[in-house]
């Protein structure tokens, strides 16, 4: 019976290790995507209606690089839910309340990611409505 616990709990500190490594890397990544998006974001200067279709041009390429990502993030959650349904004790309890935190800050960075890009995208095509320009 101990022994049965001991590698139970092995396996799961396995997984929460993995786990907290997709973590950091998807953490990172977003963060990367953030500061391509800001620098996407702030070359935006004109009202030239050419410019502004290319801006959403490169805002279209951009979404569509960062869209297979959503992939990731979701069998990211699935992952957390799964460790959180093998937890059966208050130690492992605590690997999974620390991971918990960082999951959070991810799922709130991907949607404010994907968020900025949705504003960014009405913004551009507002300004070629008021331009006369939107097609």
């Amino acid at each position: 019976m101990v022994r049965e616990r001991e590698l139970e709990l092995q396996h799961t500190f396995g997984k929460a290790c993995e786990f907290q490594q997709e973590l950091i890397e998807i953490l990172e990544w977003i963060s990367l995507q953030q500061e391509k998006f800001a620098n996407l974001d702030s070359s935006f200067t004109s009202n030239d209606p050419k410019t502004i279709r290319v801006q959403i041009n490169l805002l279209k390429e951009f979404k569509e690089q960062i869209d297979p990502e959503q992939l990731k993030m979701n069998l990211l959650n699935q992952k957390f839910n799964e460790l959180k349904s093998n937890i059966k004790s208050n130690q492992s309890f605590d690997v999974l309340e620390s991971l918990q935190e960082p999951l959070n800050s991810a799922n709130k960075e991907w949607k404010r990611l994907q968020s900025s890009i949705i504003d960014r995208k009405s913004n551009l095509q507002n300004a070629l409505i008021e331009m006369g320009q939107f097609s």
